[in-house]
């Protein structure tokens, strides 16, 4: 939980320092491949939507749907395979990312971006997370010795993937029951 509030408050600092100092304006930092601007993103990743009326309720259900789907495939890897420092940073990153664009999309109405990169789009440093959690994540599931990533993944070994599927939504639905469930 530590780690999640550091990368959010940092994200959430490097925000308001973009809005507060940049408005727009372009600052070069490393020969045009890394730079910093401010933007206001309404829509949905690269802006898609943005002339969309009720784009920001699409936004923050696919947001949080999203988050929920993480959080269950987090904890069904934790309980059925292995549970690691790796997978915990990725899980920090990953939810850093979901939490972090919330706050604005919640608060403001829309997500602040600014960090010009040769990547696609403007994103900001909740987004960075996300691609650090899949690095993360992606090195987890290769050198996970439970899990042949060229047989099940690459390959899209059906049976596998069915058995996954099926024991996943068994998953999901107890963890839902627990979760609305009274105890006396």
């Amino acid at each position: 939980m530590f780690i999640i509030a550091i990368l959010i408050t940092a994200d959430q600092v490097s925000k308001y320092l973009s809005s507060s100092y940049l408005d727009g304006s372009e600052k070069v930092l490393f020969d045009g491949i890394l730079g910093l601007t401010y933007k206001e993103n309404s829509g949905l990743v690269f802006s898609l939507g943005s002339n969309i009326e009720s784009i920001f309720y699409i936004s923050l259900f696919v947001k949080i749907i999203a988050l929920f789907i993480w959080l269950m495939l987090y904890k069904y890897y934790i309980t059925y395979y292995r549970s690691n420092t790796t997978i915990r940073i990725a899980n920090a990153f990953f939810v850093s990312c979901w939490a972090g664009n919330l706050i604005d999309l919640i608060v403001f109405g829309y997500i602040r971006d600014m960090i010009i990169w040769p990547g696609p789009g403007i994103p900001n440093l909740a987004d960075i997370y996300f691609y650090i959690g899949l690095f993360l994540l992606f090195n987890e599931l290769v050198k996970n010795p439970q899990i042949d990533i060229k047989k099940d993944i690459i390959m899209c070994n059906h049976k596998n993937t069915l058995r996954f599927l099926q024991s996943f939504s068994i998953f999901i639905v107890s963890n839902v029951k627990k979760m609305f469930t009274i105890n006396r």
